[in-house]
């Protein structure tokens, strides 16, 4: 027999209060109970969104930062650069 996971979906400011997803339907701060057999891709596909709540925990409560842009080398020349010295 499989477990009931439930699974809370929460709507960001301003965006609709339903999500579908699965094949199920998904409203905002409500339980949903997903079966933890059936539902399993589902269910880790929910793990990785911020928008949800699974088993109570909130794994990502808010999106990863955007990783830091390198500034371009200064000086020196561009590995483009394949002409004579001369």
């Amino acid at each position: 027999m499989s477990d009931k996971v439930k699974v809370v979906y929460h709507a960001p400011e301003g965006d609709s209060k339903v999500c579908e997803m699965g094949g199920h339907t998904f409203f905002d701060g409500r339980d949903t109970e997903l079966d933890s057999d059936h539902d399993a891709a589902l269910i880790d596909i929910i793990k990785g969104n911020h928008h949800f709540t699974v088993g109570g925990e909130r794994a990502n409560p808010k999106p990863p930062p955007a990783p830091p842009k390198a500034p371009p080398p200064r000086g020196g020349r561009s590995p483009h650069d394949q002409g004579d010295d001369d």
